[in-house]
């Protein structure tokens, strides 16, 4: 065995080291671009404590990359919120006229 000692971090050390939400990390490494998490236990996952440092210099010697903006052609659907003045005029003209 080797004489240093791995040293393994939880979920919650985990976010002050990285802070990004657990949805994306789950997806980072899902995709591949991320240390991957080791089961413990069927309750309990760990990650490497070195290999993050790693990935985290990794990262930063790649600079700022933006990714690629998501194509609005591929939407199925087309989420649309009225604005305050549509709604306002969409609700004085659906009532019935009293008389």
């Amino acid at each position: 065995m080797s004489d240093t000692l791995k040293r393994l971090v939880r979920r919650r050390e985990l976010r002050s080291i990285i802070p990004l939400s657990d949805s994306h990390i789950w997806e980072l490494e899902r995709a591949g671009k991320s240390p991957k998490r080791i089961q413990l236990s069927p309750r309990c996952v760990a990650w490497d404590l070195d290999l993050i440092l790693a990935w985290i210099e990794k990262q930063k010697a790649a600079g700022n990359v933006r990714s690629t903006p998501p194509n609005v052609h591929l939407r199925k659907t087309r989420p649309v919120r009225p604005c305050a003045q549509e709604a306002v005029a969409l609700s004085t003209t659906s009532k019935a006229p009293q008389g």
